[in-house]
Parts: C-alpha cells; structure tokens; sequence
C-alpha cells in the first residue's frame, strides 16, 4: 500500500534536490569562514575591474574638461582622491558581499538541515513499517 506521507516527503525531498540542493552542497563543501573568504577575493577581483571601467568611462565623458585641466592639476592629489575612492568602493563591495555570503550559508544550511530532517523521517519510516 502507498504511504501518502511518505510520497510527500520524498516529492519534498526531490523538489528541493532539483532546486537549491545541489547549490546548497557545493557551498556545504566550504567552512563558513572559507566561503566568505573566497567570496572575497572574487569581489576584489571583480570591484577592481568595475572601478577602472567606470574611471575610464568617467574619463571619457569628461575628455575635454581633463584634457584643458590637466596642466594646471595637481596630479598628486588627483591620485590620492582616486586611490580614497577605491578604497571607500571597495570597502563597501566587500562588506555586501560578507554579508550576503553569511546569509546564503547560514540560509543553504537551514535547508541542507531540513533536508536531512526529512531524509531522517523517511527513513524512520521504512524502518518501522519493516519492524512490523
């Protein structure tokens, strides 16, 4: 006889294992700390990236401005304005990012802890149906 209770745990079960679980696992695969960290570096990389994109575009737009200005800046200052603009660009792509990558592992976890909840009941079941 088919168990509706069972059918619906283990329709729970596969649903979850065709959305989130295999994410889920990969980041499962990581300490916390690990995951952040390496989250991190691929923000470093990427925000870097997207700063010198947007200086030059910046640049771009405002060509003729800095080309008549130019002569008459102190390129030093300019320099130390750019490296504080990174740094407050950064700093807050980073800080985004460590906060997102703990919601996403504290969030995987509660799933993964679901899922291993279900896969418990379900397999007290069986055992009880065969001990009877």
């Amino acid at each position: 006889m088919i168990n509706k209770r069972n059918v619906r745990l283990m329709t729970r079960m596969a649903v979850y294992e065709e959305r989130d679980g295999v994410r889920d696992r990969r980041m499962n695969a990581y300490y916390r700390a690990d995951y952040c960290s390496s989250q991190c570096l691929r923000t470093f990389v990427c925000s870097t990236i997207a700063f010198v994109l947007i200086c030059m575009i910046a640049g771009l737009c405002n060509f003729e401005s800095l080309m008549l200005d130019i002569y008459s800046m102190n390129v030093q200052d300019f320099l130390m304005q750019m490296v504080l603009y990174y740094l407050v660009f950064l700093i807050i792509m980073e800080a985004v990012t460590v906060a997102a990558a703990l919601y996403r592992t504290k969030n995987a976890r509660y799933r993964l802890n679901g899922y291993y909840r279900n896969l418990r009941k379900l397999y007290d079941s069986y055992k009880r149906k065969e001990d009877e």
